[in-house]
């Protein structure tokens, strides 16, 4: 944000009640009491205002300066123009005549009987006035995410890991994991990323850059699911990464220590390049055929397919 008169050509729309309540909260949280103090308008309110990017130089049509959209027409007794989002406080009023842009309110006003407008609430200003400007940006951001595991397409049977890294200059404030649209945990950040570090050695934390959390794929149906993770850094920026995946499960989702698991039954045992076929085992009182593959990624053999035999 910079410090100075109504922004002309960079501006921003608001056209929900969500986005211009996260506008007030995101600025609240950034700017000082100072910058604060910096920003009020000279009309007498006595409280701090932002611009938004919207002017009525034509007297009473109210346009967004990103688009010359016109959202509203006339003065408070006015109307929305084909029912689009405005907030105004018992504004626009063109006070002195010469109020043609478009503020958002920080605090409630005017001071100190504050029936005017409350926070969050627009009002019309001189466009002269130095106030604090909210600008929006494109893919500005430099957070960069990456889902190691699960990756797309593989399939998983019991605990396995929620594992990948993302840095920002802004730093990391939350990695959250969602599975098929549900938030299931918020995923640990600072796992020692040496690989990461060494390709972005000029980001802060790029050499503790990872996230991991154990999951357990059983608690989930058999079939495909979609695993999101939904980083978000200091700054407020959110990126998304997403895989699809297939669970294989036996009945149970947790296969405990007084569970039988008996291979003697087995039928056949065959094997062939990476994978070993199971037909037959006997696991908590039912007969499975069973498919391992190795994994380069765990160094392991994991199960990758279950099936209920006779």
């Amino acid at each position: 944000m910079s410090l100075g008169a109504a922004p002309r050509a960079i501006s921003h729309a608001l056209t929900l009640s969500a986005e211009n309540e996260a506008v007030v909260e995101a600025v609240l949280s950034h700017l000082t009491s100072e910058q604060l103090s910096q920003s009020v308008a000279e009309d007498g309110s006595n409280a701090p205002f932002i611009w938004l990017g919207a002017s009525d130089d034509v007297e009473g049509q109210w346009r967004w300066s990103n688009n010359g959209e016109q959202f509203w027409s006339g003065d408070f007794n006015g109307t929305a123009v084909s029912g689009q989002y405005s907030n105004w406080g018992v504004q626009p009023d063109n006070y002195g005549g010469s109020e043609d842009a478009l503020a958002i309110g920080l605090s409630d006003w005017p001071d100190p009987f504050y029936d005017l407008g409350e926070t969050g609430q627009w009002n019309d200003l001189d466009k002269s006035t130095p106030l604090y400007s909210l600008v929006e940006f494109e893919d500005v951001s430099d957070l960069k995410v990456t889902l190691d595991s699960p990756s797309n397409g593989n399939v998983y049977s019991g605990i396995g890991i929620v594992k990948g890294w993302a840095i920002s200059s802004d730093g990391i404030e939350k990695v959250e994991a969602f599975v098929d649209g549900d938030l299931i945990f918020g995923v640990p950040y600072g796992d020692r990323r040496e690989d990461v570090g060494n390709t972005f050695p000029e980001m802060q934390q790029s050499f503790e850059s990872g996230f991991s959390s154990p999951l357990n794929f059983s608690r989930l149906t058999a079939g495909e699911h979609r695993l999101t993770v939904k980083v978000t850094d200091s700054f407020g920026t959110v990126k998304e990464k997403s895989s699809l995946f297939v669970v294989a499960r036996f009945d149970k989702s947790f296969i405990g220590a007084g569970d039988g698991v008996e291979l003697g039954w087995a039928r056949d045992f065959s094997a062939l390049g990476r994978s070993i076929l199971i037909e037959g085992a006997l696991i908590d009182g039912a007969f499975y055929d069973i498919k391992l593959t190795w994994r380069t990624a765990s160094q392991n053999f994991e199960l990758v397919e279950i099936t209920k035999s006779q």
